[in-house]
């Protein structure tokens, strides 16, 4: 290929994608909302849940920590692609030219290998979490599926160490030894039992899984997983 103009004289040429000059800066603007937004929620995760009803703050961070880390994900993987278009034989495939795509980005191009990088890495630890969280709720619905209740969703087990905790299933199953039982009174059981009936009720497993899922690709957002798991308790 010529480098003249398509239709010159030179003959044909390769020409630019439809970047013009100001494309650098707004894909730098494009990546620092959600990289902003995810240091600003770093900060104040905690006030945040403290200051919502623990019934609208799950769900809500939940949902803001899932959006965060795919809105940054996203906005990496432009930068990685744009310089990725420059590299290798992309120019000559795609017949553009890689000079007037630098030129137009305004970025250097180890920029685009950091949010490469960035993306593979963060991609990589979400997949290694969701396939845990994943084994681990699988586990828990046959766990839940195996216990045989003593009434309703209660399963009683006789063992020296006071211990309650709720299994996720279709259905679920609250767990409490005997032990427990014999250290609390009858309100403190009713209330025990409603705590972790309530667990069950609201899928918190869920939310916290989804949480540590979007932590994973955005280590920005570990405070606010934290802040999650709890507002559930």
């Amino acid at each position: 290929y010529a480098t003249g103009r398509p239709g010159s004289a030179g003959g044909r040429g390769r020409c630019a994608p439809p970047f013009g000059g100001r494309t650098g800066g707004r894909v730098i603007a494009l990546l620092a909302v959600p990289v902003l937004i995810g240091l600003v929620l770093c900060l104040i995760a905690d006030r945040l849940a403290r200051s919502l009803q623990p019934g609208w703050a799950v769900p809500l961070l939940t949902a803001l920590a899932l959006s965060v880390a795919l809105c940054t994900g996203i906005a990496l993987s432009v930068v990685a692609v744009l310089v990725a278009a420059q590299l290798g034989p992309l120019p000559r495939i795609g017949h553009w030219s890689a000079p007037s795509l630098r030129s137009g980005l305004g970025f250097p191009d180890v920029v685009g290998l950091l949010a490469m990088a960035l993306v593979l890495s963060g991609l990589g630890s979400a997949t290694v979490r969701g396939v845990c969280t994943s084994r681990a709720l699988v586990r828990a619905w046959r766990t839940a599926r195996a216990l045989r209740p003593t009434g309703g969703e209660l399963v009683l087990i006789d063992d020296a160490v006071p211990l309650a905790y709720s299994v996720l299933g279709f259905p679920g199953r609250i767990v409490v030894s005997t032990a427990m039982l014999a250290v609390l009174s009858a309100g403190e059981r009713r209330v025990l039992l409603a705590h972790e009936a309530s667990h069950l009720r609201n899928r918190h497993q869920l939310y916290f899984g989804l949480t540590r899922l979007a932590a994973a690709a955005d280590p920005l957002l570990r405070p606010l997983a934290r802040a999650v798991s709890r507002a559930v308790e």
